[in-house]
């Protein structure tokens, strides 16, 4: 469900799984005790919903578009294809990759 919100928002999957490793890793104590999930594009600014799982709560934090179109434009400089012919599970573990640069030609 969340992917066809993000194709229908105009937005890039992979982009989209890069900013919620960042959003994660803000506090990378908490990492592993939470997921990041897209919710919506409001004010020029992508909203992700946060869940903690042990906390049970949930938080949300706010991207501006700016900081995603950066994201998009380096993420193509560096070799990453928009569409790929094969079948890729783009998720969070896709999005850490791409930080590490493992899917990079730089």
């Amino acid at each position: 469900m969340e992917k066809i919100l993000i194709f229908d928002k105009g937005l890039h999957d992979k982009v989209t799984e890069v900013l919620k490793v960042l959003i994660l890793m803000q506090e990378p104590e908490k990492a592993n005790d939470r997921i990041g999930v897209f919710g919506k594009i409001e004010n020029d600014e992508i909203e992700f919903l946060i869940r903690d799982k042990k906390e049970q709560q949930f938080y949300t934090s706010r991207i501006p578009m700016s900081s995603y179109e950066t994201i998009k434009e380096q993420l193509r400089l560096s070799g990453v294809k928009y569409k790929s012919f094969n079948w890729e599970i783009v998720d969070i573990d896709y999005g850490a990759s791409l930080l590490r640069g493992v899917n990079n030609i730089l």
